[in-house]
């Protein structure tokens, strides 16, 4: 919500619906976080940079970085609704 709050496109990819969404997140967090905590949602990438999850994303957030790190990223069109999921994104969206 804080990314889309300033606009940005989001990709949301839900790793419950889709096993191959699953096995690609588990292949990028290879040696990046212990393995108890690797799939637990939120996992957020920009620029095909991993960030980290809730907390580190909060973190930039209160120290008020993240427009700097969304700088320069596609913005969201004005009445934009997704083809795949109309929205909703409780399906899996391509």
């Amino acid at each position: 919500m804080a990314m889309e709050g300033l606009g940005v496109l989001v990709y949301e990819r839900d790793i419950s619906m889709d096993r191959g969404f699953r096995e690609e997140l588990t292949e990028l967090m290879k040696g990046k976080e212990s393995s108890s905590s690797q799939l637990v949602p939120p996992r957020v990438f920009v620029k095909e940079r991993y960030v980290g999850g809730v907390e580190e994303v909060m973190r930039i957030v209160e120290d008020g970085c993240l427009g700097e790190l969304l700088e320069g990223l596609p913005k969201l069109k004005v009445g934009f609704v997704c083809e795949g999921c109309g929205g909703v994104r409780f399906l899996p969206c391509f």
